[in-house]
């Protein structure tokens, strides 16, 4: 074994955004050149610079922000923040650096900001308000709505006093009755870490030195671990030709990777079998369908060696599971029998976030590859995730197969253009579409033969 999936790196010098766009090929040298000579003579922040300036375009920017490691993302619009939050930032302050106060744990702030890798304006700020920063992405129109509903109050209800009339404050319904969505990220961070062995198979894999029987000795100290594994490798996802019976043919058949994603995403599951309101066992049958689905689709594409494709498959809802656990009587008004684009709606509706934010928000806690990460947010909006993304892209393209195919191969007009964003990342054209659904339903009649 030459590397681990998870190889520690030398700590980077953290590059400015203007060099990171660059690298992303969003803009060019002569753009940013352009962007900051007019920044030295009229001041300004390099990004709304480049987007006056054409370079770039909000929308792009973005999505930009959105892949970056560790930048998590929400919407503020309909979301209320406690009156004594909003004080803790001055109205000049926030209205100067396009801020917003989303929540506080001890001496830590978390605030949306429209540019959240501004690493001079988080310290700026941390040395004026005396907390560490935690930076969360949201749009600067939000941002500036917010700050307009909410520092405009008191000067609201001066004039009110003086003219003597009532004032009826612009207060958005919140859905969210845990607290605020602060809460909600908060209950998400602080969950505790996946189980021992999947920290002690993740330092093996990561070991050059590791073997095939240091894996299968540290799992068979762990039964239940042991006994998932078995029955993942022998499920139709694999298709091995004949029932593997011990836990080292196992790990010799799936690879050290491949064994510790698959221990990997039964442990995440099983974290939150008990959460209320949820139906774990009818969730295993889809993800173990999801993660099929994607692994027909990966090999299809000629993608064999893609990383996570099997483990996103199936913890790519597992957003729904966190939701189920940390707010069980919110998440019980969730029809679970709704179609994907109604589940999200709805759960926007009563959590101002949908599943695919809070299992990314999740995984990305507990320091799961980005590609993972990455498939496990845009499952149900390929079209908005950074590219490429070809692991996102699988498991996108897998839900929809889930959601809208049964034994049969006729796929309509709509689902191939909602999905097409997927399948030109892929490579995947309509004639061999359509004999990767055919492969997909002679998997699902094999099953139901069985």
């Amino acid at each position: 074994m030459s590397g681990g999936l998870f190889v520690k790196k030398p700590p980077e010098i953290p590059k400015r955004i203007g060099e990171l766009l660059i690298e992303e090929g969003l803009i060019t040298e002569a753009d940013l050149t352009k962007a900051l000579e007019h920044q030295k003579k009229h001041g300004g922040k390099t990004v709304d610079i480049l987007i006056g300036q054409g370079s770039i375009d909000a929308a792009t920017f973005v999505k930009f922000l959105s892949k970056r490691p560790g930048i998590p993302s929400i919407d503020l619009r309909n979301y209320e923040v406690p009156r004594e939050l909003v004080a803790l930032i001055p109205k000049e302050l926030a209205t100067k650096h396009e801020i917003f106060p989303i929540d506080k744990m001890g001496k830590v702030l978390t605030l949306g900001m429209a540019f959240p890798l501004d690493r001079a304006t988080i310290e700026k700020l941390q040395s004026v308000t005396g907390f560490k920063i935690r930076p969360i992405l949201c749009s600067g129109d939000d941002i500036r709505s917010a700050i307009k509903q909410y520092y405009g109050r008191e000067e609201r209800a001066v004039l009110a006093r003086d003219e003597k009339i009532e004032v009826v404050e612009e207060r958005a319904e919140s859905a969210l009755r845990i607290g605020n969505i602060g809460s909600l990220v908060k209950e998400i961070t602080v969950l505790p870490p996946l189980p021992r062995t999947v920290e002690q198979l993740r330092r093996i894999i990561d070991d050059p030195k590791s073997s095939i029987s240091d894996v299968a000795h540290l799992l068979s100290l762990d039964p239940p671990a042991s006994a998932k594994l078995l029955s993942i490798t022998n499920s139709a996802a694999f298709s091995f030709s004949r029932q593997v019976r011990n836990v080292q043919e196992a790990v010799a058949l799936l690879g050290l990777r491949q064994t510790y994603e698959t221990v990997l995403s039964a442990a995440a599951l099983d974290f939150f079998k008990r959460a209320p309101f949820f139906d774990h066992n009818l969730y295993w049958q889809d993800a173990m369908e999801c993660a099929n689905i994607s692994t027909i689709i990966s090999r299809s594409a000629g993608l064999q060696t893609l990383d996570g494709v099997f483990a996103a498959g199936i913890m790519h809802d597992i957003g729904r599971m966190a939701l189920a656990w940390i707010a069980p009587e919110r998440f019980a008004k969730v029809d679970q029998t709704e179609g994907a684009g109604k589940m999200v709606e709805s759960e926007r509706e009563i959590f101002l976030v949908a599943h695919p934010e809070v299992g990314y928000m999740l995984t990305s806690n507990w320091g799961l590859p980005e590609q993972m990460t990455l498939a496990i947010r845009f499952h149900h909006s390929y079209e908005m995730a950074p590219e490429p993304v070809e692991t996102a892209a699988v498991i996108a393209l897998a839900c929809g197969v889930l959601d809208n195919f049964d034994l049969h191969v006729d796929i309509d007009e709509a689902f191939y253009q909602k999905h097409l964003d997927a399948l030109d990342c892929l490579k995947i054209d309509r004639k061999k579409f359509e004999g990767i659904l055919k492969k997909i339903a002679e998997s699902q009649a094999k099953k139901q033969d069985d």
